[in-house]
């Protein structure tokens, strides 16, 4: 998990009222899949909020990383 208190790249996004239900944080969900991706670390990123109103990036690796870091440990 990632924890961001007010995220920096849409903190001057300003969006549209008739696209009020648009959710800038997104926009670093796909940032940190593709990081991740590009890294030999496919995963899911999901765009969360905390009961403190921070933004979390919940990242979910799949099985062939898990599987491939537990050899590693082996």
């Amino acid at each position: 998990m990632i924890y961001e208190q007010s995220p920096l790249i849409t903190k001057f996004i300003s969006v549209p009222k008739e696209l009020d239900s648009l959710k800038c944080e997104y926009f670093n969900a796909g940032i940190i899949k593709g990081i991740l991706d590009s890294a030999e670390f496919p995963s899911t990123v999901q765009v969360l909020k905390s009961p403190k109103n921070w933004i979390v990036y919940f990242i979910t690796f799949d099985e062939k990383v898990m599987k491939r870091e537990a050899n590693l440990n082996s």
